[in-house]
């Protein structure tokens, strides 16, 4: 069957973002069709491939790497990568050309909003108690590389931004480095837009706050030091990482003695049980 039970604190819960991962589920088997994505009881958004642009939404799939396992090897005379739109609410299939990182986070505010209109039962101040709580996942796209760029889809990017944005770091030589110091700035102003629509719907002060990366910067372009290693080793400076954890009233969560910096072991499956 390609049922996957959710366990009841995962059910009617939301997820948007990268490669719309379920609980559980890293990797979509194949990419051999519709019955590779599993029925989940699950409000998801995002998209299924490894990369995308990140305004039209179109998954880029390099090839050889896996024969015929993203959409097909090559396609026309130019044997390029095949491009397809790949961005999906649920199995359905949507338009959009809004900047990811801006779009998703608009995405996360109205389902925030919307939690907060079907199941507030009690408000004292700030602090609005719901009946029911809210899982969000909202493993952004940002920082990761978009499509590489190709004769028949010139205006692809591997490091795209808004031009505002890529215009505050004028003073960086290197276009990489300044669209990608562009690119983390949308990202750090949507975490703050997304803790302000906490903040509006009265959910703040009961919010656990999760920023994590998922791994070490790719080398050579990163610099993970001083740790060994990169993006897709075993080594420390590919499997370490960076987060904090914040949220409106911690200490009644049980977190005391803030704020504190931890250097102890720790993997992404042990938040749910903790």
């Amino acid at each position: 069957s390609d049922t996957v039970p959710m366990p009841p604190r995962f059910q009617c819960r939301c997820m948007l973002g990268h490669r719309v991962h379920v609980p559980f589920v890293d990797v979509l088997p194949g990419f051999c069709g519709a019955t590779s994505v599993p029925h989940i009881r699950i409000l998801c958004t995002g998209y299924y491939a490894g990369s995308q642009d990140y305004y039209n939404h179109q998954s880029l799939c390099w090839p050889g790497s896996v024969e015929n396992g993203c959409f097909e090897n090559t396609t026309g005379p130019l044997q390029e990568p095949v491009t397809g739109l790949d961005l999906h609410n649920g199995r359905e299939v949507f338009n959009s050309t809004e900047y990811s990182t801006i779009f998703y986070t608009d995405e996360a505010s109205a389902v925030i909003a919307a939690h907060a209109a079907k199941y507030a039962v009690s408000s004292q101040g700030d602090r609005v108690t719901m009946s029911t709580p809210l899982f969000l996942y909202l493993p952004y796209q940002a920082v990761h590389v978009g499509n590489k760029p190709e004769i028949s889809h010139p205006e692809y990017g591997l490091n795209q931004a808004p031009q505002w944005y890529v215009d505050m770091y004028a003073d960086v030589a290197d276009p990489a480095r300044r669209n990608l110091s562009a690119m983390i700035t949308v990202m750090d102003e949507a975490a703050g837009n997304v803790t302000a629509a906490l903040q509006t719907a009265g959910m703040w002060k009961d919010t656990i706050f999760i920023f994590s990366t998922d791994n070490g910067g790719p080398l050579p372009t990163s610099s993970n030091y001083p740790l060994f290693g990169g993006k897709g080793s075993l080594w420390q400076g590919g499997v370490r990482g960076v987060g904090f954890v914040c949220g409106g009233d911690l200490a009644s969560f049980g977190f005391g003695n803030l704020p504190r910096l931890s250097h102890v072991l720790i993997h992404v499956s042990d938040w749910n049980p903790t």
